[in-house]
């Protein structure tokens, strides 16, 4: 198997949010993922769904991985709050927004 780069321009990054209930409440997982190699790229897992969390997985991808061209999420309270849409502006990323999970 090859060792490609998944920072590659032009490429778009996925970012998901989940919570799960669980016996003792909520168990949130953020992940952010190349679509393209569908390799995840960051993770980040607590028990307060919070816009820090997202924050928290985004700089790690890009620490990592470098900056890639688009990022796909939904429209989910987590990814429109500034700190979010900040970060992905001022890296020169393009931000697109399917509709709202049901």
């Amino acid at each position: 198997m090859c060792d490609q780069s998944v920072a590659i321009r032009g490429q778009a990054f996925r970012a998901f949010a989940i919570r799960h209930a669980g016996w003792d409440g909520f168990l949130c997982l953020v992940a952010i993922m190349n679509c393209a190699a569908r390799k995840g790229l960051a993770r980040r897992l607590s028990n307060r769904p919070d816009a820090s969390l997202c924050g928290a997985a985004l700089n790690g991808a890009i620490a990592k991985y470098g900056q890639h061209e688009i990022m796909k999420t939904n429209q989910d309270s987590q990814f429109s709050v500034p700190g979010w849409t900040v970060t992905l502006t001022e890296a020169d990323v393009i931000i697109s927004m399917d509709g709202p999970q049901p």
